[in-house]
């Protein structure tokens, strides 16, 4: 798991870096901000010089029915820390046992099926006291076209 979420962060790096061009294959939902997430009276740290984003891979897809959120398989934050000009990248494990608000104890991915990216949110804030400054989630169909278009753009180059 933690390979394939690292081959994936590699591939997404390199999808967005070297092919702005090809943005239109991002489906765009500006409905959901972290920042409009209300976390009631959870405590956490926040720094202007440090960027968290949320990674979700999903497992969301057609054949799965009428769920509007699958399970989380991968859930990453990757950390900007402008202090100290370093990049991170920490991978969640999904079978940790966390208190889901509104839920009890449970899975870790629970979170994301129960309530998308605003419950996985106040999951992390409750249990690691994390702020998140935005999110991007990655289903099979999103996985699918960076790794055709990747491949398409190593193999045209080369040819």
């Amino acid at each position: 798991l933690f390979v394939m979420a690292l081959i994936l962060s590699t591939v997404l790096g390199c999808y967005v870096g070297k092919v702005s061009a090809s943005l239109e294959l991002m489906d765009r939902n500006e409905g959901t901000k972290l920042s409009d997430v209300d976390l009631g009276d959870i405590e956490v740290k926040t720094d202007k010089s440090i960027v968290n984003i949320l990674v979700i891979g999903s497992d969301s897809r057609a054949e799965l029915g009428d769920e509007e959120y699958g399970r989380s398989d991968t859930m990453m934050i990757a950390t900007l820390d402008k202090k100290h000009g370093r990049l991170k990248v920490t991978s969640l494990m999904r079978d940790m046992y966390v208190d889901i608000p509104g839920y009890g104890k449970n899975k870790f991915n629970a979170a994301y099926s129960f309530g998308g990216p605003d419950l996985l949110y106040k999951t992390i804030a409750t249990n690691f006291g994390i702020t998140l400054d935005g999110y991007v989630e990655v289903d099979f169909d999103a996985f699918k076209d960076i790794v055709d278009e990747r491949c398409h753009l190593l193999f045209e180059n080369q040819y």
